[in-house]
């Protein structure tokens, strides 16, 4: 992605449109001479304004939820919160930003060992204001400040909005920090140490000609690093409210509770920087994934048909499925919160953001809980290598959570390949796989587990070819899910269709497994099942 930070506004650079190409050599490091601003924030807010509307017709646009480079996209600066610094060459405008898209870096660092550990850090994006004093061949220009703290800074100081200050004090801030102009052009890049610069490279312009050398002094000045972008509800999980809120500290902790085929998980909320005893107390949000009995609803009343085959799903919470829904839901709460164990655990964030980072192939990762230690962290994320490849998913007897992406090529809902994987899970002696949940664009699919013995029978009877994601037509449960996709052909549109054939074929075949959907938008899951008028004929049902 480092290179992209130059080869997406190449085009304009080249074409002259670079309005205000005037730079000098210096983007607010300390000076000891420093003197009281003449610039004010009403000023600093035309001058970024007036190069706006320039800069504006000559921007690329971003497409979709993923930006251009390491542009915010839309952005939104917050003059109530701007900081005016100054020294004797220039004055200096802080101005934090609403913005579109929001970066994480990860650095991959080689242990004694020799292995290689990921660390991540929140990347800040500022727009900087500066207006020169020595000179009247250019007044004044606007750039974004990208600002990437180290891992080692980034664990003592997540405030780096604040600590780094353009055109004043850098605190205690160690890393680096790319100033690009308003439509992503790289124009310099600065190092630091303990807040002190350390090395500065000024690209006064970047051609055809100096582009890889300009690319190698960048890739040089960040080192092994690379960089994940995506919005704000791309990074929540595409919820409408992120779990966490700003400034806490997430323990999580996992435990047997009464019984071996039960588990409980604490997730406790603290304000950083509180002892335990502090003030505001400590949160304690506890979720227990119950025992979930079998049997769904029975028969019901009225259901919505034409000629005899119904058009939509019937409503209907009856039986365990508000229960079921409960449990992936809670499940999937968990998945969000927990926090990494090691820094070279992924979290729940980190693996949404290589879905969205390449959509062509499918991603795997498990959640495991150690109920000797009581810690519970995600396993290493799997990618496959084409878009026709069907993931592998880690098999290990500390899973209690799968989760893995369909890509473009097969935006479908879980497969018969899913559901047997799932029940395989199981049969291979892992008793703790409670669900299995699949990302499909801004959906969220789950396969509950409601009965592991007929989960594990399931599987061992419906294997599914080598390469094939489907049942096999000439089986029974092939027969079951043609029957199925006759009577319910009738039912909205595709993904309504697939779930309330899934939905048939689970009930009818007793699988021990629930399908579930979390749409777009919503807090809780829709369980899908299976019911029956006083003729005996089948109808879906959804409980939302």
């Amino acid at each position: 992605m480092r290179r992209r930070l130059l080869t997406y506004t190449l085009p304009a650079a080249l074409a002259g449109l670079i309005l205000w190409a005037c730079q000098h050599d210096r983007f607010g490091h300390d000076d000891p001479n420093t003197v009281e601003p003449t610039l004010t924030v009403g000023e600093a807010q035309s001058i970024f304004e007036r190069q706006f509307s320039e800069m504006l017709p000559y921007m690329t646009k971003a497409a979709g939820d993923m930006p251009v480079g390491m542009t915010p996209g839309d952005f939104t600066p917050l003059w109530n919160k701007a900081r005016i610094g100054a020294n004797r060459e220039m004055d200096g405008a802080d101005i934090p930003i609403d913005p579109k898209f929001i970066f994480v870096a990860v650095f991959n660092r080689i242990t004694e060992k020799g292995d290689t550990v990921r660390q991540t850090v929140d990347i800040t994006q500022k727009l900087v204001v500066k207006k020169w004093r020595d000179t009247t061949e250019c007044m004044a220009s606007s750039y974004i400040a990208t600002i990437v703290p180290t891992p080692e800074y980034y664990a003592r100081h997540r405030n780096v909005a604040k600590d780094f200050q353009y055109a004043g004090s850098k605190g205690e801030f160690s890393g680096f920090v790319v100033y690009q102009t308003l439509d992503g052009l790289p124009v310099a890049i600065d190092n630091y140490r303990d807040g002190k610069p350390v090395r500065h490279d000024y690209f006064p312009r970047i051609t055809e000609q100096n582009l890889d050398s300009v690319a190698n002094v960048m890739d040089e000045a960040m080192g092994e690093v690379s960089f994940q972008a995506g919005t704000p509800r791309s990074f929540g999980l595409g919820t409408e409210e992120d779990p966490l809120k700003p400034d806490q500290e997430v323990t999580v902790t996992a435990k047997r509770n009464s019984g071996a085929d039960r588990w409980l998980i604490t997730i406790t909320y603290r304000p950083s920087g509180l002892p335990t005893g502090g003030s505001p107390n400590p949160s304690d949000i506890t979720y227990i994934t119950p025992n979930i009995p079998t049997g769904g609803g029975g028969s019901t009343g009225n259901h919505s048909q034409d000629n005899g085959r119904p058009i939509k799903f019937t409503d209907d919470c009856s039986g365990n499925k508000t229960t079921i829904k409960t449990a992936a839901g809670n499940l999937l709460e968990i998945m969000k919160n927990v926090p990494k164990l090691y820094p070279e655990n992924p979290t729940f964030q980190e693996f949404m953001q290589t879905v969205q980072n390449n959509m062509g192939v499918e991603h795997s990762m498990v959640l495991k809980a150690d109920f000797h230690t009581g810690n519970i962290y995600f396993g290493n994320i799997h990618s496959a290598e084409k878009s026709d490849d069907f993931i592998d998913v880690e098999n290990n007897n500390l899973t209690i959570g799968i989760i893995h992406s369909h890509p473009d090529s097969h935006m479908t809902p879980p497969s018969a390949l899913d559901v047997v994987d799932l029940g395989g899970q199981l049969a291979e002696g892992n008793n703790d796989v409670q669900a299995s949940y699949v990302v499909v664009r801004d959906n969220i699919y789950c396969l509950q587990v409601t009965d592991p013995e007929k989960a594990k029978a399931f599987a061992a009877a419906n294997p599914i070819p080598e390469g094939e994601s489907s049942f096999p037509e000439d089986s029974p449960v092939g027969r079951l899910w043609s029957a199925g996709s006759d009577r319910m052909k009738s039912v909205g549109g595709y993904d309504d269709q697939y779930c309330a054939t899934m939905a048939y074929v689970l009930e009818r075949a007793d699988a021990g497994i629930t399908l579930l959907r979390l749409k777009p938008g919503k807090k809780m899951f829709e369980a899908y099942g299976l019911t029956t008028n006083a003729n005996g004929e089948y109808y879906p049902t959804q409980c939302r």
